[in-house]
């Protein structure tokens, strides 16, 4: 995700994509992707699609899609390739024991694409960008962040770009949320949104944890989304008959999202170098 000032907050969209899961129920069910990479020894590097581990359950099938990309590597909106993974039990998601996290190699769907001429418009993240015992003292207790993804399964379609949305951490990033490595943050949260990565993304200058200025940009990988909550009540329904006269009719239990998101820290991403060694993925 390296870029130019004026590129950063693109690259962040261009690293999502919207999933499309058909499991073994015979549901379809809509999440968030996004493209992660490491260094591998022998310098290779390995490109993975990254989802919740409840997103990817019992799949059949999973689809996204990938603009083109012009000889300069700007997107051609729009004019997008889809890519079909296949459960056909010879490869499955690698899952974080831990944590709502899995990963999948894509780099054989998507480098038979590139390699045979059509350019792709997509941007990875790396380890460089995930707070580290260096810079994680600079995340204030409540910090603004983006969170790029598709909630409700929403997009835009016709250019195939996502939706970002802002909010703020609700706990302090740097305590882990009730012993686990995960911290919640304060912002509109739907169904879809789970897998959308979570970051801090301050261009120009920021404020940093002792409240001074400081000029540069600052591009922190925070985590993954994974769940909403729910809160309940109770409440009276009335209905007005044809005299103008309300009837009140039994209690409902209603549930709402109360945008609070429940967030894996991106840390849990590195678990997943090693056990990708030991399996001998390429």
């Amino acid at each position: 995700m390296a870029a130019k000032n004026n590129q950063i907050l693109d690259n962040i969209r261009y690293a999502t994509t919207k999933l499309i899961v058909g499991n073994k129920q015979g549901e379809t069910s809509l999440g968030t992707g996004f493209f992660f990479s490491f260094d591998m020894p022998e310098d290779k590097l390995i490109l993975l699609l990254v989802t919740n581990k409840h997103i990817a359950k019992d799949w059949l099938s999973l689809k996204f899609r990938l603009n083109k990309a012009d000889e300069n590597g700007n997107p051609l909106l729009g004019d997008a390739v889809e890519f079909t993974l296949t459960n056909d039990g010879t490869q499955d998601w690698i899952e974080h024991p831990d944590v709502d996290l899995c990963v999948f190699p894509v780099w054989d769907k998507m480098g038979p694409i590139i390699e045979g001429g059509t350019m792709l418009c997509y941007r990875k993240i790396t380890k460089e960008f995930i707070p580290n015992a260096t810079n994680i003292n600079i995340i204030s207790s409540i910090e603004d962040i983006l969170m790029v993804g598709y909630p409700d399964g929403m997009a835009d379609d016709t250019h195939n770009l996502p939706i970002v949305r802002r909010g703020i951490t609700a706990t302090d990033y740097k305590i882990d949320y009730e012993g686990r490595r995960e911290f919640l943050i304060d912002a509109a949260i739907f169904k879809g949104s789970s897998g959308s990565p979570i970051f801090i993304c301050d261009i120009g200058s920021y404020n940093n944890a002792d409240g001074e200025l400081c000029l540069g940009n600052r591009v922190l990988f925070l985590g993954v989304q994974y769940r909403g909550e729910f809160s309940k009540f109770q409440q009276n329904i009335y209905i007005r008959d044809n005299n103008g006269n309300y009837h009140n009719t039994p209690d409902v239990l209603s549930a709402y999202f109360n945008d609070l998101g429940f967030c894996v820290k991106s840390e849990c991403l590195l678990w997943f170098r090693e056990e990708i060694i030991r399996l001998g993925w390429k």
